[in-house]
């Protein structure tokens, strides 16, 4: 018999704080909105504090504990209730009561079970054992997953993946490290966060961006630059100043005739620590321009931050979810990563594959070189990315349709 209503958890993704993984449940919320059916989703945060605020401004979304320490504790009592079953004290059944009740369970961390971030692999294994435990149908999607050649990541992941009931790779890349390294059953869907909507979003952060434009009479376009703590990581321990590379690429713009706007795409109010936080590397570079240029580092929600994108005119990217909508709303992105699978996957599937930087090779005589391309064919290159985005929106949409029908005609 056909439910009317589902229940759906997530794991793996906040509300609040990293704005990339945010947009993907975001994205899925959104691509669900118009459905038939009545759906409530239980989202197990890592921020579970500050989501449970933002969570009153959805009629159908409850915040629960999902910190590691949070579902290390649903998972434990999920086992107790699998071994003592009917004995299972009630006190137990009832705190697990929302969870028993799911329909179905998402997995939408954006990196998953990858050799380069192989200190998360535990976590993505520990996001799936409560589905498991309790014999909840898993999906995974949409990530970037693979390779394996790390043997403890491999195992991990042979053990989560195993047990889901559909895996989707957000590029031809990770789909294939599943189906030719682990043997198992995968297919290809967008990144969730192409379904998010966001045109009814606005900040001041957006006009006052625009305000110093249209006072800057040296400039006649914007560029933005989102920084990614993690490439500085990376850049530091290859010997590369990443600040001091996109201080000289952001005075390039400007001698180019662009605007240029750093970005803090990942923000966390009230700390300098820099784990999902952008603000203090922003500061940092913005100290050392000379040129004009404007500073976002005041917390915006991924349907403010992708709104804000749509107003440039070029996109440096360095966040991923920062380059997702560039090409979600037709802005070109000159993509400075610290993963080719992760970010060249994307872009290949917007006919922009050649427009990336690996962190290694990043200097600023690289970055010209893709400026000066970009300047060369900006009309075709937009033409090709808006083509390409209209066939992988409706690709996205129609993964989240079939998987609800999956759900309610098992």
């Amino acid at each position: 018999m056909t439910k009317d209503k589902l229940i759906l958890a997530t794991f793996a993704v906040p509300l609040s704080g990293n704005n990339g993984s945010a947009s993907m449940l975001l994205g899925l919320i959104d691509a669900l909105k118009d459905s038939s059916h009545q759906i409530t989703f239980i989202v197990y945060s890592y921020y579970p504090k500050k989501d449970a605020g933002l969570a009153n401004n959805f009629q159908n979304v409850t915040v629960k504990d999902g910190t590691p320490l949070g579902i290390l504790k649903l998972a434990l009592n999920l086992a107790t209730q699998r071994l003592l079953k009917k004995l299972t004290p009630n006190r137990i059944a009832i705190k697990n009561h929302e969870f028993n009740s799911c329909d179905a369970v998402f997995c939408l961390g954006g990196t998953t079970f990858a050799d380069s971030m192989a200190y998360k692999s535990l976590w993505n294994a520990l996001a799936a054992a409560p589905a498991v435990l309790a014999k909840k149908r898993l999906w995974f999607l949409s990530q970037t997953i693979g390779p394996f050649e790390k043997a403890g990541n491999r195992m991990l992941a042979k053990w989560a993946l195993s047990h889901a009931h559909a895996i989707y790779g957000r590029g031809d890349t990770s789909t294939q490290n599943v189906k030719q390294s682990l043997k198992i059953s995968a297919e290809y869907a967008p990144d969730l966060s192409l379904t998010m909507d966001f045109e009814n979003s606005n900040h001041p952060a957006i006009a006052n961006m625009r305000t110093l434009f249209e006072r800057s009479h040296q400039t006649t376009k914007i560029a933005g630059i989102t920084p990614n703590t993690i490439v500085e990581k990376k850049c530091r321990a290859a010997g590369i100043d990443y600040p001091k590379v996109l201080a000289e690429i952001a005075e390039n713009l400007h001698q180019n005739k662009f605007f240029p706007v750093l970005i803090a795409h990942s923000l966390r109010q009230n700390t300098e620590a820099t784990h999902n936080n952008d603000a203090p590397l922003c500061r940092l570079i913005s100290d050392q321009l000379s040129c004009p240029h404007f500073l976002v580092d005041e917390e915006l929600n991924p349907r403010e931050l992708r709104l804000l994108v749509k107003e440039l005119d070029l996109l440096v990217a360095s966040r991923f979810h920062s380059m997702v909508s560039a090409l979600a709303t037709g802005v070109i992105p000159i993509t400075i990563g610290w993963g080719n699978q992760k970010y060249v996957e994307v872009l290949a599937k917007f006919g922009a594959s050649d427009l990336y930087i690996d962190y290694k090779n990043l200097c600023l005589e690289k970055f010209e070189c893709k400026l000066n391309a970009v300047t060369k064919n900006s009309a075709k290159l937009k033409n090709v990315i808006m083509t390409n985005r209209s066939r992988q929106v409706d690709l996205a949409r129609n993964t989240v349709n079939q998987i609800v029908y999956d759900i309610i005609e098992p």
